[in-house]
């Protein structure tokens, strides 16, 4: 007691007596109605604390020695999964010809229906039965045609199948021409296989794995090889069937990377793009702008997401025909070859989205507490002009 009594000068919420206060019905009813608007907002204000939002931030990109993945749903309704490869190039002078180690090709009838599916997955053993691609067994070790001696040295020694006399040929570099030529192509009837699907359609599906740095990747006819500096393609049955072939298609799928978190709604530019066109000679060229995009999750424990947006500009043109620097018709054209064509720039800059609390417990707090203590303020100074406003009307 002789601890609390000094205590009682400083206090300045003066007590009044339980009898001298006055209880009004107007009180009761501000006091309904402030105590419902406190509760709502606190509320309010735990549901944006609770909240979290995604900040977006540009930095420089600081990757070095990145690679970059390209997922792509393509189809190409006019052209059969036989003529078409697909090839990787860049400025650092990478190579990817052909691509099959991660790329599935389906079959397409002209009405657009599957016929079978191509997974050329590596060691993989289905769609065996499909005369285009068995692979015989075979103990003795087949010609070449001299195709080794001027391919890489992990080429293999022995072409067992038309196939492999085709990629070692592809490997050399050189065009395959009339694969008749070919004890294997004539013992597989390679050529009247082909006969029964140049009517065919194909759809392109799967990933590239490919550096970050600009460059390209494109679908077109015919086997690939490098000459010089020169990109080419054996386009020879392309050019002998041209009037049933053009380069129409849909593009389902174009992303590079993971998608990112589902609260970015963003849809990639080229998704579902379709190209219609009755002309076989003719190039479509997209120019692609791709930065660098990593979302960053509020839990530690979930890993971060690393991929990339982009923007692109489209360009289309026919092809004219014909040799070019004393090359055959069917090696190349004049004006580039025909086909789809992804030209890659990468972007300097990396766009991060981080998640983040909507509000700090300490910011919480303090909007309450304001709140509490305005509420309380505004309602008695309404509630005080009612009773003065009473007591006038009386007098």
């Amino acid at each position: 007691m002789a601890f609390r009594s000094p205590l009682r000068k400083f206090d300045f919420f003066q007590k009044t007596v339980e009898d001298a206060r006055i209880k009004t019905a107007s009180g009761g009813l501000i006091t309904l109605i402030s105590s419902g608007i406190v509760l709502f907002v606190i509320l309010l204000e735990w549901i944006q604390y609770r909240k979290v939002v995604v900040v977006p931030e540009i930095v420089v990109n600081p990757s070095h020695g990145e690679r970059m993945e390209i997922n792509f749903n393509i189809t190409v309704p006019k052209i059969p999964c036989q003529l078409l490869s697909v090839d990787v190039l860049d400025i650092s002078g990478e190579f990817q010809q052909d691509v099959q180690h991660s790329v599935s090709k389906t079959r397409l009838s002209p009405d657009g229906e599957v016929i079978s599916v191509d997974n050329l997955l590596l060691n993989n053993q289905e769609n065996d039965d499909d005369p285009l691609n068995t692979t015989p067994e075979e103990e003795t070790c087949g010609d070449c045609y001299g195709a080794v001696k001027y391919a890489p040295p992990e080429t293999p020694g022995c072409c067992n199948t038309c196939n492999a006399v085709r990629e070692a040929y592809g490997k050399a570099n050189w065009g395959i021409g009339d694969v008749d030529a070919f004890k294997q192509c004539r013992e597989e009837h390679f050529k009247e296989n082909y006969e029964s699907q140049k009517v065919e359609g194909c759809n392109l599906a799967g990933q590239l794995f490919v550096n970050r740095m600009a460059g390209n990747f494109h679908i077109a006819p015919g086997r690939s090889f490098q000459r010089g500096m020169q990109h080419l393609h054996d386009t020879q049955d392309f050019v002998k069937e041209k009037d049933m072939h053009d380069m129409s298609h849909t593009i389902h799928e174009l992303s590079f990377g993971p998608p990112l978190d589902p609260s970015i709604t963003t849809k990639n530019p080229l998704d579902n793009m379709v190209k219609k066109i009755n002309s076989p000679d003719y190039r479509y060229e997209y120019f692609i702008k791709c930065v660098s995009h990593q979302f960053v999750f509020l839990k530690s424990d979930m890993e971060t997401i690393d991929t990339n947006r982009y923007a692109v500009t489209q360009h289309e043109r026919p092809i004219q025909g014909g040799p070019e620097e004393k090359l055959p018709s069917h090696i190349n054209f004049k004006g580039g070859i025909p086909g789809i064509w992804f030209h890659i720039d990468i972007g300097p800059m990396r766009v991060i989205h981080r998640q983040i609390q909507g509000n700090t417990l300490g910011g919480f707090l303090t909007n309450v507490l304001s709140l509490l203590g305005g509420c309380v303020t505004l309602a008695a100074f309404i509630d005080r002009g009612l009773y003065e406003a009473k007591k006038l009307k009386k007098t």
